[in-house]
C-alpha cells in the first residue's frame, strides 16, 4: 500500500520497495491477515472474502493446462460477459491508455480459478476499509511510541497494542525492520508525523495475477520433472487508490508546534490469497510504494 512521494520532512517519506510478485507463503515474510483486522466496518472485509466466491464440488482432477485451460476460461467469460459489463459500469478497472484490452485481461485473470469466483465490488469496498485502517496505525503516535520503548529495551519488544500489532501484520519482515529505523530516524531529527485523516476518493483495479504453486517438489532426486503434482491456485490484485492524507506534523524549529499538512496522493496496494476454493481464502496485504 502506497501512494505519491511528497516531499516533506523525514517521516513522510516512506521506505519504499518495487512493485513485484512478493513471496510464497511459506516463507518468513509476515503479511496482514485482513480478515483479523478490526476495521471501522464490523466484519466488512471478513464479509466480501468469505461470502462471495460460489464453487463447484471438491474432485482429485488437476486444473487444466495449456490450451485446454484457455478454452475453458473463456467458456466462463462467455457465461459472465453481463459481469465484465457491470464492472466497467462500475468503474471497478483503472482508467488505461488501452483499458478495453487491459481490462479484459484482469477479466480474463479473475475467471481462471477452477472453483472460486471473486466479487471485485464488494473486495473493492473491504480493500478500501484494510488500506485506511493499516495507514492510521503505521503513521500513529501508539506506533511511535512502541518503536521508541522497543529501542530503549535490552531486545525486541513483542508489539504491545493494536496499533503495533497491525504493522507488524501489515509489512513483510525487512519492511517492518526498516519502517521502525525510519520512525527512529525521524524522531531523533526531531521530525514526528501522526495521521490524523484518510480520505478515499477512489479505488480501481490495477492489475491481476494468477498463478499456481506446486504444493511439494515438481523434480525428483534425479532432476526428471514429476507429474500431477498438486496446485495451489493464487491471485494477486493490485488496487489503485486516490487519497488524500491529513498529518500532523512536528518539525525540529517548530518549539512543539504542529503543523497540518494536507497532500492528494496515488496508492497502489497489492492483495493476495489462496483461491483454488472458497475456504482457502484469506487475503493478505503487501504495501507497495507510493508512485504519484
Amino acid at each position: 500500500m502506497r501512494a505519491g512521494v511528497r516531499r516533506l520532512p523525514g517521516l513522510l517519506l516512506r521506505p519504499q520497495r518495487a512493485f513485484h510478485h512478493g513471496k510464497h507463503p511459506s516463507s518468513s515474510a509476515r503479511y496482514t491477515q485482513i480478515s483479523t483486522l478490526n476495521f471501522s466496518t464490523p466484519n466488512a472485509w471478513e464479509h466480501c472474502q468469505r461470502r462471495h466466491f460460489s464453487t463447484s464440488p471438491k474432485d482429485q482432477n488437476p486444473p487444466p493446462e495449456g490450451f485446454q485451460e484457455v478454452l475453458a476460461t473463456l467458456t466462463k467469460i462467455r457465461a459472465r460477459r453481463g459481469l465484465f459489463q457491470e464492472y466497467k459500469t462500475q468503474d471497478v478497472f483503472a482508467p488505461s491508455g488501452m483499458s478495453w484490452l487491459a481490462n479484459w485481461l484482469m477479466f480474463f485473470d479473475l475467471n481462471r480459478p477452477q472453483k472460486t469466483q471473486l466479487d471485485v465490488v464488494e473486495f473493492i469496498q473491504g480493500a478500501k476499509y484494510a488500506m485506511e485502517a493499516t495507514m492510521m496505525a503505521m503513521y500513529s503516535r501508539e506506533f511511535a511510541d512502541f518503536v521508541a520503548r522497543e529501542a530503549a529495551a535490552p531486545g525486541s519488544l513483542k508489539p504491545d497494542g493494536e496499533a503495533a500489532e497491525m504493522v507488524q501484520r501489515s509489512l513483510e519482515t525487512v519492511s517492518y525492520e526498516a519502517f521502525k529505523s525510519f520512525v527512529l530516524q525521524s524522531a531523533s531529527a526531531g521530525i514526528r508525523a501522526e495521521m490524523k485523516k484518510i480520505e478515499v476518493h477512489s479505488a480501481h483495479l490495477l492489475s491481476v495475477q494468477y498463478e499456481r504453486v506446486a504444493k511439494r517438489s515438481t523434480t525428483n532426486s534425479s532432476g526428471a520433472k514429476v507429474v500431477g503434482v498438486p496446485v495451489d491456485e493464487r491471485l494477486k490484485l493490485a488496487v489503485l487508490f486516490r487519497i488524500t492524507e491529513h498529518v500532523n506534523v512536528t518539525l525540529p524549529d517548530s518549539n512543539g508546534g504542529e503543523e497540518v499538512v494536507v497532500r492528494e496522493n496515488k496508492a497502489i496496494w497489492q492483495f493476495e490469497s489462496n483461491v483454488t476454493t472458497p475456504e482457502d481464502i484469506d487475503w493478505i496485504i503487501e504495501p507497495l510504494h507510493l508512485v504519484a
